[in-house]
């Protein structure tokens, strides 16, 4: 499984997310995603290379660690940029 940014993965819960960001933090490659149908609705994820399924973070601290890195590694234009284009579908 090659995840990267602007994919669109579906994950258990039978939501589209679009990846917006992607980041590695101690030898795990984490996605940052949004759903398609309501951005207020976020995950924050990584790729389980074991059985290459996606395992969703829980972990709040985790996440207050990863969420520096998204948005170091996105540039915030390219973000609205996304954004605009999850408008036009």
């Amino acid at each position: 499984m090659d995840i990267d940014v602007n994919d669109k993965i579906t994950l258990s819960d039978d939501i589209s997310y679009l990846v917006v960001g992607k980041t590695i933090y101690d030898n795990k490659t984490y996605f940052f995603l949004v759903d398609f149908n309501n951005y207020a609705n976020i995950k924050c994820c990584y790729e389980n290379s074991l059985n290459h399924s996606v395992i969703v973070v829980d972990d709040k601290k985790l996440i207050q660690k990863l969420l520096p890195k998204f948005i170091d590694s996105q540039n915030k234009a390219y973000i609205d940029s996304l954004v605009e284009s999850m408008d036009e579908n």
